[in-house]
């Protein structure tokens, strides 16, 4: 059987996008899995998004609102998206970011992995904007840290966490130095399989991770 999937929506005064994207979502979920749900986290926003979000949700049963009585930033919009979502894998849609099929379903894919703690979709317009002499551990760390920074809303795209490897890693007594990462076209994956670890080391970025998805 699949694993459940949970997509979660951070947003703030999306009243003009946040329809399109609840439809572009729904144009590709179905054909993934039908035990599928939609966290749409409005993180305080001051215009209609909320009202939106409810009309919303009476049409599609799929869709759960959470909302936050103030702005309290992207990190803590994931985290009470993690805190009330119940899928095996969950997806982090990046508010600003284009809802991509493609990328969500490159993403899917990978569901079968046991290894894998977490991957991030990146479309080449994406790269682009990043340095081209940064190197990956590097982009990751700025990907891990921008999660965790209240004020950075910056275009992500799409991500993708799976509760299990984290809650094994998490138990684990280094887990870092478990972590490999590996780049594919378009993908940057971190697993967690010890055997793949090149002699560069990851340090700090699965604590950001593991801390967001936690709530700590």
């Amino acid at each position: 059987m699949n694993p459940s999937l949970s997509i979660i929506l951070p947003v703030y005064n999306a009243q003009a996008t946040l329809a399109r994207q609840i439809a572009q979502l729904l144009e590709v979920l179905p054909d993934l899995t039908p035990r599928f749900e939609i966290l749409v986290v409005d993180d305080g926003s001051t215009d209609h998004t909320d009202e939106i979000g409810h009309e919303l949700r009476q049409q599609y049963p799929q869709l759960k609102i959470a909302r936050h009585a103030w702005q309290r930033g992207m990190a803590s919009a994931v985290q009470t998206g993690l805190a009330r979502s119940c899928g095996d894998i969950v997806f982090i849609q990046e508010e600003q970011a284009e809802v991509s099929a493609a990328d969500i379903r490159r993403l899917w894919e990978m569901r079968g992995d046991e290894n894998l703690v977490l991957a991030r979709a990146q479309s080449d317009a994406r790269d682009n904007k990043l340095p081209s002499a940064s190197g990956l551990m590097e982009r990751l760390t700025r990907w891990a840290a921008a999660l965790q920074q209240s004020s950075d809303r910056s275009t992500m795209g799409i991500q993708m966490i799976r509760r299990k490897a984290i809650d094994d890693l998490r138990r684990s007594p280094a887990p870092e130095d478990e972590l490999s990462i590996t780049e594919l076209p378009h993908t940057q994956i971190a697993r967690a399989d010890a055997s793949h670890m090149g002699p560069t080391q990851f340090p700090g970025f699965l604590r950001k991770v593991r801390d967001l998805a936690i709530g700590e």
